[in-house]
């Protein structure tokens, strides 16, 4: 009975059946007012809590007259009904949902920088879940790329519009997501091709083209690494 009352309670809260679902389970002293409320807060749980996820979103979408973030957030949940409690899964598949649902707008374009506005939401809201994944990853030394350091390549600047929804975004971007294991603070920087090649050591891969560097340069950015929080000693001493 109590799994026959959240498979119909679900779709009820999400406003995608009547109360009349519910009722059908049994006798309830609910109102009719009172079973109208709960989804209207379930609502507005969905639309603040994506929000705060994609917050440097909702700011851009603002500020260059985009559609109203509370219309996106419904037609997002509409395709990806939530189905748990971890914020990682709610916001995997946001950005390329967005990409989608922004194809042919133009509110956000800049030719003259070769900025297309449903690319360019898509990439800052790649950016904004990867920075998610930075901050909730799990402790331990030895974990490392995609774990907990993240290196992302961007047609346009989400560093600049994360900080600035009216930011000039032209340019490709890459940059390094990664929480600080001195801290456990999110941090954000540039990767020089110093960095790639010491992640290419580090991953055993071969160090060809512009990651040819000296063996000393590599081991200098492994220590610099390490000073950062990025790499613990051990895990550096392996690519050594």
């Amino acid at each position: 009975m109590l799994r026959e009352f959240f498979d119909a309670a679900g779709p009820w809260l999400r406003g995608q059946v009547p109360p009349d679902a519910l009722r059908a389970l049994g006798p309830t002293p609910a109102t009719d007012a009172d079973l109208a409320f709960y989804p209207l807060l379930t609502q507005w749980g969905y639309r603040s809590t994506l929000r705060e996820l994609f917050a440097a979103v909702a700011a851009v979408l603002e500020a260059h007259g985009g559609p109203p973030w509370d219309a996106v957030a419904d037609a997002f949940f509409a395709a990806h009904p939530p189905g748990g409690f971890v914020l990682q899964d709610l916001a995997r598949p946001f950005a390329g949902w967005l990409e989608g649902h922004l194809a042919g707008a133009t509110f956000f374009d800049d030719r003259a920088l070769g900025v297309d506005t449903a690319t360019a939401l898509g990439a800052l809201a790649d950016h904004t879940h990867t920075r998610i994944l930075a901050r909730y990853a799990v402790d331990g030394d030895g974990l490392f790329l995609d774990e907990r350091v993240f290196v992302r390549r961007y047609p346009v600047d989400v560093v600049a519009l994360t900080r600035d929804p009216r930011a000039p975004a032209g340019g490709t971007t890459t940059v390094c997501l990664f929480r600080d294991l001195r801290d456990d603070a999110l941090r954000t920087f540039v990767p020089t091709l110093a960095t790639m090649a010491a992640f290419a050591a580090l991953l055993g891969q071969p160090r060809t083209g512009a990651l040819a560097l000296p063996d000393d340069a590599v081991a200098a950015e492994l220590e610099r690494l390490v000073a950062l929080g990025v790499l613990d000693p051990r895990t550096a001493d392996a690519a050594r």
